[in-house]
């Protein structure tokens, strides 16, 4: 093996990491702006209310820092040249994308609630519904790929639960806010979570895994 493949090898391996510092990072995030806030709930409240126009501008370094911890990961989940697997690099450039997304986000701030809709509260509803629909082609994507290799048949699987998850709690958590319920914000974590629950996994798999910095798809 050369040295420019070990290198690249060796980058790989260190972004791998990036997996699994997001996922913490996003959950320390939300809790401490929460804890910052009298009257927020994690059930009730969505994320973003956390960072809404004129609030929480301390914590957009943090979710930006997440998001692009996101995108590094997606990075080290590209499929290695010498075992091509389409599906894997659409499913990476799809969690890439969702963290170039949260990146945008940030420029687009949720109206409070009960004031009236601007411009960039609604291209933030966008930013949101094309997150959600990123996250579930990323999962799709990953678990039709790792289906056709012997050793990743668990991750295949464990991959469509978590999108199921994605999928029918996404939904309801849409239902909800559309309609007030006070239960949208959790069903907004279980959405989340089951995302973030996955990518950790997946690094912390990948990472375990021997050989996992010559072929990590």
């Amino acid at each position: 093996m050369d040295v420019r493949r070990q290198q690249i090898l060796l980058s790989r391996r260190i972004a791998l990491f990036a997996g699994v510092a997001a996922p913490m990072v996003y959950v320390a995030t939300v809790a401490f702006g929460a804890a910052q806030r009298p009257g927020y709930s994690h059930v009730s409240n969505a994320i973003s209310e956390l960072v809404e126009a004129g609030q929480g501008a301390g914590l957009q370094p943090f979710f930006l820092t997440y998001n692009v911890l996101v995108i590094i990961f997606a990075f080290a989940l590209c499929a290695d040249p010498g075992c091509p697997n389409r599906r894997l690099d659409i499913g990476a450039f799809m969690l890439g994308f969702g963290g170039a997304l949260g990146l945008l986000m940030a420029f687009f701030p949720m109206d409070p609630r009960g004031s009236p809709a601007t411009f960039p509260g609604l291209v933030h509803l966008v930013i949101a519904g094309a997150m959600s629909i990123s996250s579930m082609a990323c999962l799709l994507c990953f678990a039709l790929g790792w289906r056709t290799q012997a050793d990743s048949k668990a991750r295949s699987i464990g991959t469509l639960a978590s999108l199921a998850v994605v999928f029918v709690s996404g939904a309801l958590a849409a239902f909800l806010a559309a309609n007030g319920s006070p239960l949208m914000g959790l069903f907004e974590r279980v959405t989340i979570g089951a995302y973030l629950i996955w990518m950790l996994a997946v690094a912390v798999d990948t990472l375990r895994r021997p050989g996992s910095t010559q072929h990590l798809n």
